[in-house]
């Protein structure tokens, strides 16, 4: 199996994965912070803590490997404002300030 990041180097150049990409960067995080707060006691309470962040790992994971079959822009669009509107859902529920929209440290390739 490969890694999530081989899939996204065999993508295209697609307008709006980027953005889509950076998103769950921030939404990933966001649901590794509240497993980490909300972490319980006993082994079944961290398992099913643990449950949103697994399952956001393996969504994100299917989602690249749908996209490697082809260029399908219309998809990135929604994958980007579904996960975009999660981000800002996520820090509400839990609240949080919101996330920056992007870090200092990421760039990209071409600069």
């Amino acid at each position: 199996m490969k890694p999530s990041a081989a899939y996204v180097d065999e993508l295209p150049e697609w307008g709006g994965l980027d953005e889509w990409l950076a998103a769950e960067q921030i939404l990933g995080v966001a649901f590794g912070q509240q497993v980490m707060e909300e972490l319980g006691e006993s082994v079944e309470e961290r398992v099913q803590k643990l449950g949103p962040l697994v399952e956001w790992a393996q969504v994100l994971s299917q989602n690249l490997r749908l996209l490697r079959k082809g260029r399908n822009d219309a998809a990135v669009r929604d994958l980007a404002a579904h996960a975009e509107k999660l981000v800002i859902e996520l820090p509400e529920k839990n609240g949080w300030d919101l996330p920056p929209a992007s870090s200092p440290r990421i760039r990209p390739l071409h600069e």
